[in-house]
Parts: C-alpha cells; sequence; structure tokens
C-alpha cells in the first residue's frame, strides 16, 4: 500500500485471499450484514448468499471519496435497522464510551 495513493493495495494477491476467505466463512452464518466501502469491492458480493445477508454498498470513508456518497449512504443505520428487523441486537457505532 501507499499513503495518498486511493487502491494502491487493490490487486495485492495475498490481501484479496485473505478478504475472501474471511466472507466465505461469515457467509456460513446466518445474518451477517456486509458493507461493502469503494467501487472496487462490489465484485466480492458475488460471494455472499444475498437471500441470507444483508449486503450495502457505500463510496469509501477516505478523505478523497467521503462527500461523494459515504456520508449519505447511511449504512451504519441501515445495518442496525436490518439487525432490529430481525430481532437482534443493533451494534453501538459509537466510538467513544
Amino acid at each position: 500500500m501507499r499513503e495518498n495513493q486511493p487502491n494502491s493495495h487493490t490487486h495485492k494477491t495475498m490481501w484479496s485471499r485473505f478478504t475472501n476467505k474471511i466472507i466465505k466463512e461469515l457467509n456460513k452464518k446466518q445474518d451477517v450484514v456486509f458493507i461493502f466501502w469503494g467501487y472496487n469491492n462490489k465484485e466480492r458480493s458475488n460471494l455472499i448468499d444475498q437471500d441470507k445477508h444483508l449486503v450495502i454498498f457505500s463510496s469509501h470513508p477516505s478523505p478523497q471519496s467521503a462527500n461523494k456518497g459515504f456520508f449519505q449512504s447511511k449504512c451504519f443505520s441501515k445495518a442496525n435497522q436490518h439487525l432490529i428487523d430481525k430481532n437482534i441486537q443493533p451494534i453501538d457505532w459509537n466510538l467513544v464510551d
């Protein structure tokens, strides 16, 4: 990865294998919310059974793209609403107690 160079890690083989493995393992669970940040991650949604899980797409929260849709995506409130609808405890997204 190179600082201040978007997507500098995108085509790293080890990184892709690692994240794909995690997604495949999580896909075995029930009612997982996947939040994909950035356009390049959309292809990974093919690894997910979207009948069992919620998949949310959003622009990346990086300084280069946060104002291009991330703040408007409401990905955290959408994730929590899905969990509430499934009678699952919503996530406390606050960074400070």
